[in-house]
């Protein structure tokens, strides 16, 4: 059965190529966004939601980003603080 005990499936059919679909703008645009906001080449990309937004989760080596996945949109620009011992 694909159904547990509380009658909801088990697998998550799909999700990640449905997410594939649904965005306009490719990886390596979203890259190309990252670069150009902080001068520094993407360590980390992961193309994910967070319950409103298909958004890409993005790191360089001093800033985390997310882009809206469906226009382009920088939604968020944080610095990664590092702290020295």
């Amino acid at each position: 059965s694909i159904h547990n005990h509380s009658n909801r499936p088990v697998l998550k059919m799909g999700k990640r190529s449905n997410m594939h679909k649904l965005h306009n703008v490719t990886e390596e645009e979203a890259k190309i966004i990252a670069k150009n906001e902080t001068k520094e080449d993407v360590t980390s990309l992961k193309l994910t939601n967070d319950k409103r937004f298909l958004i890409y989760k993005i790191e360089t080596e001093h800033y985390v980003l997310i882009i809206n996945a469906l226009d382009g949109t920088v939604m968020e620009k944080k610095e990664i603080k590092s702290y020295r011992y």
